[in-house]
Order: structure tokens, then sequence, then C-alpha cells
């Protein structure tokens, strides 16, 4: 049984390391990639569809808590053709979704502020 069916990660980067990534798309973008930017690239089919489920799962949940993020905390929503925040995107990463998508714990927010 292949590590992907029982669980295991599923890439469509063959022996591209996810460090060589980052540093490609660095290159490419003249910033570091957004987690979601980074996700996207190395576990989407030539066709167009994520390389399973469990992918897409994780990318509807993100979308979903970045909206709910943004709705209730504006001053992070980037300015048009400006990229998000990378301490929003890593904070939409790591933020566990426990009671719904509701409350924010933003005590531990990097950028309490407005950037």
């Amino acid at each position: 049984m292949r590590a992907s069916e029982k669980g295991g990660c599923v890439n469509t980067v063959g022996s591209i390391s996810t460090a060589e990534h980052v540093r490609r798309m660095t290159k490419e973008m003249g910033r570091p990639p957004l987690m979601i930017e980074l996700i996207t690239r190395t576990r989407t089919k030539k066709s167009g569809g994520f390389v399973d489920d469990r992918t897409q799962k994780a990318f509807d949940d993100y979308q979903t808590l970045l909206a709910n993020f943004l709705e209730h905390n504006p001053q992070y929503r980037p300015a048009e053709g400006e990229p998000l925040n990378g301490d929003v995107d890593f904070y939409i990463w790591n933020e566990p979704d426990d009671d719904g998508l509701d409350d924010f714990d933003l005590d531990n927010f990097p950028g309490e502020d407005a950037p």
C-alpha cells in the first residue's frame, strides 16, 4: 500500500524539494511565496485539480477561514493587486478550526497593527 493511500502526502513535484520550490518561487515573484501558493504549486495536477481530496479540503478550508478572518479584520485585506500579508497567510494555515469559523485568537498574531 502506498503512503498516499494511508493518509500520507501526495505532491506533483517529483524529486524537487519544497525548499527548492520556495527558492524558485521567491525568485519568480520577488518575494517569498505564501503557503497557499506553495501548496497550489506543489499539489496541483496538470489537469488543474488537486492531487487528492485532503488537499482540496485543506484549500477550501483555508479559503473559508481567510474570508472569515478578513471579514472580521478588514485592516489586513490587501490592496488591489497586492499579495496577502505573509503573517496572515501563516496564521490562517495554523489557526485551529475547533468551534467553527467565528473567532480568531489575535493575542499571538504577529502584527496586531494594520500592515
